[in-house]
C-alpha cells in the first residue's frame, strides 16, 4: 500500500483517511492512532462552520434556477459530511484491508514472487490521480470564486468554500475507491499469471520461466516470478489460500465503500442534472444574461468532473469483476493438466464452486453492482429529470411573460383568451 502514499496524503488533507497506511507493531500506540484522526476532526469542525453560510446567504427569490441550486447544494454538503463521519467510524475496516493486502503479499512472496512492476504502475496511477484532482479543484474553485464571491461579504466566501470543499472532497473519495480497486486488480493479475506459470512449470519442470518470456499474444508480465518446484497438491492449496484472502479483502472493501459510494453517486447524479440544466438554459437565452458565459464555463467544469468520477468508479469495479471471471476460467482450465489425479480434480471443482458462489465484485450496499452496466440507467435518469426541469423552466418563463403587461388584473376579472406562445 506504500505505492499510493502521495494520494494518501492528499486524502488526509480532506480528512478522508483517519487511519495508518502501513500497520505494524511500531504504530499501534493509542496516541498515534489518535493523531491520525486529527485531520478528520479538523475538517469536520471547519466544514461545520462553512455550512452555516446556508443560513447567512439566503435568497427569498422563488424560481426554478434558485431551487435547482439548493437541490444541488444541500445533498452535496450533507453527503460530504456523512462521508467524513463514516470514514472515522469505520476506520478499522479500511485499515483491515491494508492488513489483508499485506498478508496476501506475504503469501505471494512465499512463492518467491516479486512485483516491482505492479507497484510502479500503482504509484504512477496515484500520482496521476493527484494531478487530476488538483486540476479539477483549480478550475472549479477559480471559476466559482470569480462568478459568485464578493470579497466584501464574508458569507459569500464561506458559501463558496462549503461548495468547493465538498466537491473536491467527494472527488478525492471516489478516486480513493478507484485506487484501492486498482491495488486489488493488480493482485488478481499477478495471481492469474502465477496460476498459469505454476501449472506450466508442473507440466514442464525442465523449462525455465523468466519474467522476460512473452509471446505475441501475451501482454508484458506484471511480476518477476521464480516459482520453486512443488507438488500439484501444494499448488492447489496455495491457490485456495490466496483466493480466500482476496475474498476477505473484497468483503471489507464492500463494507467500507459500499454505502458511501451510493451517496457519492447520488451527489454526482444531482449535480450533473442541475449543471446540464444551467447550460441548456444559457444556450436557450443565447448567453444574454449577465455572467452567462462564465456560468456556462463553471457548469462545464463540474460536468466534466462528475462524468470523470462516475467513469472512474464504474470502470474500476467493472475491471475487477472481469478479472475475477477470467481467474475462474484459468482455474477451470487446470483440470486438463490434472486429468489423471481424481482427488486434485475434485479439489479444483470445490475451488471453482467457492469462487463462483462468492465472487469478487463491488456492490453498493447490496443494491446493485458497481460496474459499467449502471451507466445507462444513470444516463436515462438524468435525461428524464433534465426534461422535467426544462419543462418547468419554460412554463415559468411563459407565466412571467404573460404577467409582465401594463394592466394589473383583479382576482375576479375574467381572463381574455389568448393564443399560445410559440417557443423558438
Amino acid at each position: 500500500m506504500i505505492s499510493i502514499l502521495y494520494f494518501f496524503h492528499l486524502a488526509k488533507f480532506f480528512g478522508l483517511t483517519p487511519f495508518m497506511l502501513q500497520v505494524d507493531g511500531k504504530n499501534q500506540k493509542p496516541s498515534l492512532r489518535f493523531l491520525v484522526r486529527i485531520p478528520t476532526f479538523l475538517m469536520i469542525f471547519f466544514y461545520s462552520i462553512c455550512i452555516c453560510s446556508i443560513f447567512w446567504k439566503n435568497k427569498a427569490v422563488s424560481e426554478i434556477s434558485n431551487t435547482a441550486n439548493w437541490i444541488q447544494f444541500i445533498p452535496n454538503s450533507a453527503i460530504f459530511f456523512i462521508v467524513l463521519v463514516a470514514a472515522d467510524r469505520s476506520r478499522y475496516t479500511i485499515q483491515s484491508v491494508g492488513v489483508l493486502i499485506q498478508e496476501l503479499d506475504q503469501k505471494l512472496q512465499a512463492l518467491q514472487i516479486s512485483y516491482g512492476a505492479s507497484h510502479y504502475r500503482i504509484k504512477r496511477l496515484s500520482i496521476f490521480a493527484v494531478f487530476i484532482i488538483i486540476c479539477c479543484a483549480s478550475s472549479i474553485s477559480t471559476l466559482h470564486y470569480v462568478m459568485g464571491v464578493n470579497p466584501s461579504e464574508v458569507a459569500s466566501t464561506f458559501y463558496w468554500l462549503s461548495f468547493v470543499v465538498a466537491k473536491i472532497g467527494l472527488l478525492t473519495f471516489n478516486f480513493m475507491f478507484a485506487l484501492y480497486m486498482t491495488v486489488l486488480l493488480e493482485r488478481l493479475r499477478i495471481v492469474g499469471k502465477t496460476i498459469e506459470w505454476m501449472i506450466e512449470l508442473t507440466s514442464n519442470p525442465s523449462k525455465p520461466l523468466s519474467s522476460r518470456e512473452s509471446n505475441n499474444n501475451m501482454r508484458p508480465i506484471l511480476a518477476n516470478i521464480i516459482i520453486p518446484c512443488t507438488t500439484k497438491a501444494d499448488i492447489i492449496e496455495n491457490i485456495y489460500d490466496i483466493v480466500e484472502i482476496v475474498q476477505k479483502i473484497c468483503l471489507q472493501m464492500n463494507s467500507y465503500f459500499g454505502k458511501k459510494v451510493i451517496f457519492t453517486i447520488l451527489s454526482a447524479f444531482i449535480c450533473l442534472t442541475v449543471q446540464l440544466f444551467y447550460v441548456i438554459n444559457n444556450i436557450r437565452h443565447s448567453f444574454q444574461n449577465e455572467n452567462s458565459v462564465l456560468s456556462t464555463a463553471a457548469s462545464c467544469s463540474l460536468i466534466f468532473t462528475h462524468i470523470l468520477e462516475l467513469w472512474v468508479i464504474f470502470i474500476s469495479g467493472h475491471r475487477v469483476k472481469d478479472m475475477w471471471n477470467s481467474l475462474i476460467k484459468r482455474v477451470q482450465s487446470t483440470k486438463r493438466r490434472f486429468a489423471v489425479d481424481e482427488a486434485i480434480r475434485c479439489r479444483i471443482d470445490e475451488l471453482v464452486s467457492i469462487m463462483t458462489f462468492t465472487r469478487v465484485e463491488m456492490k453498493a450496499a447490496g443494491l446493485f453492482n458497481i460496474d459499467l452496466s449502471v451507466i445507462t440507467s444513470i444516463a436515462s435518469s438524468i435525461a428524464t429529470y433534465l426534461i422535467v426541469l426544462v419543462q418547468f423552466k419554460l412554463s415559468e418563463d411563459s407565466t412571467r411573460n404573460n404577467h409582465s403587461g401594463n394592466d394589473i388584473k383583479l382576482f375576479n376579472q375574467p381572463e381574455t383568451p389568448h393564443k399560445p406562445m410559440m417557443l423558438n
